[in-house]
């Protein structure tokens, strides 16, 4: 039976303007958000510019600011036939 690889690793299109504005309503930096999760302010800041992010991070993201991850993350992505062993 195929395996599907860890959706935790795979890079994953989200809405980098909806963190931002959720980020900003709840009265966090970038830099608060970045330390709590683990990352660095300058990756938190790629995401917000919207270049994919692990689902492990976004998770993360979605935790943090207290949200449901379907906010940031719109629709489950498909997993590419490669990537099924």
């Amino acid at each position: 039976m195929p395996t599907l690889a860890p959706m935790a690793f795979l890079k994953i299109n989200h809405s980098g303007e909806t963190i931002k504005k959720i980020r900003r309503e709840r009265g966090r930096t970038q830099a608060d958000v970045a330390q709590a999760i683990g990352i660095t302010r300058s990756s938190m800041g790629h995401i917000e510019g919207n270049r994919p992010a692990s689902m492990k991070v976004l998770h993360a993201i979605a935790r943090e600011l207290d949200v449901e991850l379907v906010r940031i993350v719109p629709a489950v992505p498909a997993v590419p036939a490669a990537q099924v062993s």
